[in-house]
C-alpha cells in the first residue's frame, strides 16, 4: 500500500469514527439502543409461558397518540416500562418535576420519568376500563449512568428489571383476562396509522427541541 493510500485510509477511518460518534450520541438513536437492550433482557429473563412482552406500543389518545416503550402482560399484572438510556450521574427525587443529569461536568435537566410513565398507566387504565391497581409503572435506566441519590420507588437499573417484575408474584388476573388485554393492545396498535406514528415523533421534537 502506497503512502497516499495509507493516508487516505486513515482519514477515512477518522471520518467514519466521527460520524458514528455523532450518530450514537443522538437522543433518538440512544433511545432505540436502550429500548433494544431492555427488550432483550425482558425476553431472556422472563418465562415466555407466563409473561408476554410487547415493545414500542402506540396508543390512541385525545388529540393524537402516546408511545410506550414496553408492556409486560401477565397474571401478576400489567407492567408499563419506560426506558431511559443515560450516562453520567443522575440526581433524582420521585416527587420533583425534573431530575438532574451530570455528564462531563455539564448539568442537564430531564423530565421526571415517573410522572411521564404515570400518564401511560392512566391511558391504559382508561382504554381498558380497569383499575390502575392492576398496572405497575416502572422506569428502567440503561447505559452507564449512576444514581447519586437513592433510587425512587419503581425505578431500577435495566439489569434488575426482570427480577423486579418477578417480585410481583401474587396472581391478580385470570388467564382469560390476560388474553383479552393482549388482544386489546393489538387492536390499539392496529388502529394507529404510520402517519400518526410519524406525527408523534414530530410532536416530541417540537416539545423537547430535538
Amino acid at each position: 500500500m502506497g503512502i497516499n493510500a495509507f493516508i487516505g485510509l486513515v482519514i477515512g477511518l477518522i471520518v467514519v469514527k466521527a460520524v458514528l460518534s455523532l450518530v450514537f450520541k443522538s437522543a433518538k438513536v440512544k433511545g432505540k439502543i436502550g429500548e433494544a437492550i431492555v427488550s432483550g433482557r425482558l425476553r431472556k429473563n422472563l418465562p415466555e409461558n407466563e409473561y408476554v412482552v410487547i415493545d414500542d406500543v402506540y396508543l390512541p389518545i385525545e388529540g393524537g397518540t402516546t408511545q410506550i416503550d414496553h408492556l409486560v402482560v401477565s397474571k401478576y399484572g400489567v407492567f408499563v416500562v419506560e426506558t431511559k438510556n443515560y450516562s453520567g450521574w443522575i440526581f433524582a427525587d420521585g416527587k420533583s418535576k425534573v431530575w438532574t443529569q451530570v455528564s462531563f461536568k455539564k448539568k442537564h435537566t430531564l423530565q421526571n420519568p415517573i410522572r411521564q410513565n404515570y400518564l401511560h398507566v392512566c391511558t391504559i387504565a382508561d382504554l381498558l376500563g380497569v383499575p390502575k391497581e392492576i398496572l405497575v409503572g416502572v422506569v428502567a435506566f440503561t447505559g452507564d449512568c449512576e444514581f447519586k441519590t437513592p433510587m425512587p420507588e419503581g425505578v431500577v437499573y435495566s439489569r434488575r428489571l426482570a427480577k423486579y417484575i418477578r417480585e410481583f408474584d401474587r396472581p391478580i388476573l385470570k388467564d382469560k383476562e390476560v388474553a383479552e388485554i393482549i388482544e386489546a393492545i393489538k387492536e390499539w396498535q392496529a388502529s394507529v396509522s404510520p402517519e400518526q406514528r410519524k406525527q408523534h415523533v414530530v410532536n416530541l421534537k417540537k416539545r423537547h427541541g430535538r
